[in-house]
């Protein structure tokens, strides 16, 4: 793989774990933060929808960015930026102030996400599933930490004069954002000391992907009404379950903590770190099991997985605290490997190019951006309107699912009949190469 190859795969992966951490802080932080802002949790709620508001404006101009400007240093003052504001959210107590925050906060995190999952793609092309597949896991062993760290300074209730330790779990999260930072700084220094030529780190590829790669340029036409609607159904399916993922991930403390079990916030934080846990855990696992099972058939019983869990959820909410440790911790396992196993499922019929990719990065963060008004409004009234919501997106999955894979292998049946056409230009590949 090359000595290069493994740094920037540590700089990548400790910047996604760094992710896990600036994304998980915040949830179990929420009603202390709503405490010291003096808000309401209908205006907390817009924090959520204007973190995935900047993220979604991120993963689309971060394309531009790495383009247009020198990819490394990019991505390095997006981290900066990052780190800074992610920092500055524990000192910062003005409602509107903190919205700005977040929104910037969220921008820099899409152009990341952006950075990161290509520069993997570019570096193993064709064989970079496994690599995608740590990537995420990175970032569950973060949102794995970030509640556990933050736990011991979180106060049930603030008595007048007592002073907020809020802060102090952010100032962790932004220490910890830093490290790759450096490391990225490292890697561009690297740079300027090799040729010209070599110098862009974005544009490597490990060696025995260069010729795949090209054979796959080279096989690419253009794209039918069919596939077309496969792209579509797809991005509807990631809108739908990635959206939910995200905004459940955001709200369970919040959920739990209004259970009539009377929970404390030590011990919801300590469900949702085991939740990640399972999470990061199924993740580790699919990485072995994807080789022998189909993204489809993964698809379908992670569904019916996180469909149990969550009906036991909403049977046993307020009832018993054993019942909601066994089934979060069931429903981190069913959602570990649902959403990584989409964008091979859906490649299994249309080739995901990095145009498709970009589409599909933008939807699961739309509806991230309407859910938190929705559950806001609701939250102290019907906490469980999460769960309610999850089951809904849940049978929509599974139903989208179904109608990609029939589509699909007519799709494919139409192909395998149909003349094709091997004879393409090998100087297209440069043409369509990005970066």
């Amino acid at each position: 793989m090359g000595y290069v190859n493994i740094q920037i795969l540590t700089c990548v992966y400790l910047l996604q774990f760094s992710m896990g951490l600036v994304f998980e802080v915040v949830s179990p932080t929420l009603d202390e933060l709503r405490i010291v802002t003096n808000s309401t949790s209908d205006a907390m709620s817009l924090v959520y929808s204007l973190r995935s508001t900047g993220y979604v404006l991120g993963s689309i101009i971060g394309g531009g960015i790495f383009h247009y400007f020198i990819p490394i240093v990019s991505l390095c003052c997006a981290v900066f930026i990052n780190s800074v504001t992610i920092g500055l959210v524990g000192q910062t107590y003005n409602l509107n102030a903190l919205y700005t925050i977040f929104t910037i906060n969220g921008l820099t995190t899409g152009v990341i996400d952006v950075g990161t999952n290509v520069w993997i793609l570019r570096l193993f092309s064709d064989r970079s599933g496994p690599y995608i597949m740590a990537l995420y896991t990175s970032f569950s062993l973060g949102t794995v930490l970030a509640p556990l760290y933050s736990a011991p300074f979180l106060q049930e209730s603030l008595l007048i004069g007592t002073m907020s330790k809020i802060h102090i779990p952010y100032l962790i999260t932004s220490i910890f954002t830093l490290i790759p930072c450096l490391g990225l700084t490292y890697l561009f220094i690297q740079q300027l000391a090799l040729r010209y030529d070599d110098r862009n780190f974005f544009s490597r590829r490990v060696t025995y992907t260069r010729q795949s790669s090209k054979t796959a340029l080279n096989s690419r036409s253009s794209t039918s009404f069919g596939e077309k609607t496969l792209v579509l159904l797809a991005v509807l399916m990631i809108m739908i379950y990635s959206g939910m993922e995200i905004i459940f991930s955001e709200y369970m403390i919040s959920m739990l903590n209004r259970s009539k079990l009377n929970l404390t916030s030590s011990t919801t934080s300590q469900i949702r770190s085991a939740t990640n846990a399972a999470y990061s855990v199924g993740k580790v696992i699919f990485i072995g099991i994807s080789t022998f099972i189909r993204p489809y058939r993964i698809i379908l019983l992670d569904s019916l997985v996180v469909i149990f869990s969550v009906i036991m959820l909403i049977i046993y909410f307020n009832s018993s605290l054993s019942a909601i440790w066994i089934f979060s911790i069931l429903f981190g396992l069913g959602t570990s490997s649902l959403y990584p196993s989409i964008y091979p499922f859906v490649e299994t019929f249309v080739e995901v190019d990095y145009f498709k990719g970009s589409f599909f990065i933008c939807a699961s963060g739309l509806t991230a951006i309407i859910f938190p008004v929705l559950i806001g409004s609701y939250l102290e009234t019907t906490p469980t309107l999460i769960l309610h919501l999850k089951l809904l997106t849940m049978i929509f999955t599974i139903t989208l699912a179904i109608v990609i894979n029939i589509l699909g292998s007519r799709l494919l049946i139409r192909k395998q009949r149909a003349p094709v056409n091997e004879e393409n230009d090998e100087n297209q590949i440069d043409e369509n190469a990005i970066y």
